[in-house]
């Protein structure tokens, strides 16, 4: 009877321990199940996550198309607009030099542009011999080139610049780049004007002004100023459009001013 009872005794010790053991694998089991789910339900928030953020970049990119498109339609009518003013200066110094040479004889019928007297030829020489030390009608930072070149941002859309565009500060005068003689004035679209200055066979044109200083025919020395450069409203960019010719020719004007 004693060993009998010895060994339930026995049996139920490990009776009690394998039940241990079996709640432990069933809490075991219970946290594994549990951390599962939790990892089921992350990688559930992950993927919502992840489709919400498509969505929202598909709706980005979207609407910068969009405003990419309107930025470049504004750009297409900007330069057209440049183009009409271009070809507006263009037309003014043709009529210009047939005024100016008006009553005048060639000396070759090979020589075109305009006429020149001797006190003309001698300014037109010294205008040249300056090629590269002329001064810059403003202070300030060129952010458009002459001639042919693509745009900064947009790809595929080529801009061709007549002259300089040179950034500056508000209320900031424009000055002849040299000794000459007022030949044009003109008043472009939304009121903003234009001063063309002769230096013998070399003319400088500085558009995009408020106002002006000078009449046609005044005398104007170096330094002195022709215009008040027009500040937009909208962007708040004071901004001189400069361009400069071989009498109808177009020059790069960075050959002749100083290399800031």
């Amino acid at each position: 009877m004693q060993q009998y009872n010895d060994y339930r005794k026995k049996q139920g010790e490990e009776i009690i321990i394998k039940t241990k053991e079996v709640e432990q694998l069933n809490d075991s089991l219970t946290q594994r199940k549990k951390a599962k789910e939790v990892l089921i339900s992350d990688e559930k928030n992950q993927k919502d996550q992840i489709e919400s953020d498509k969505k929202n970049k598909e709706s980005l990119v979207s609407k910068i198309k969009k405003q990419e498109q309107k930025y470049k339609s504004d750009l297409k009518k900007k330069i057209r607009e440049e183009k009409r003013i271009a070809d507006r200066i263009d037309k003014l110094i043709r009529a210009a030099i047939a005024r100016a040479n008006k009553g005048k004889k060639r000396t070759s019928k090979k020589s075109s542009g305009l006429i020149l007297n001797k006190a003309e030829e001698t300014l037109r020489a010294s205008f040249e011999q300056n090629k590269g030390k002329l001064p810059w009608p403003v202070n300030g930072l060129i952010t458009r080139k002459f001639g042919i070149q693509p745009h900064p941002t947009f790809s595929g859309i080529k801009i061709n610049s007549a002259g300089l565009h040179i950034v500056t500060k508000p209320n900031t005068d424009a000055q002849s780049i040299f000794n000459g003689k007022v030949l044009a004035l003109q008043t472009q679209s939304g009121g903003k004007k234009s001063v063309l200055v002769q230096h013998g066979s070399y003319i400088s044109s500085y558009n995009n002004l408020e106002n002006v200083y000078v009449k046609k025919g005044d005398v104007v020395k170096t330094g002195d100023k022709v215009g008040k450069v027009f500040t937009d409203k909208v962007s708040g960019k004071t901004k001189l459009f400069f361009v400069l010719f071989k009498n109808t020719t177009k020059l790069n004007p960075s050959q002749w001013i100083r290399n800031n």
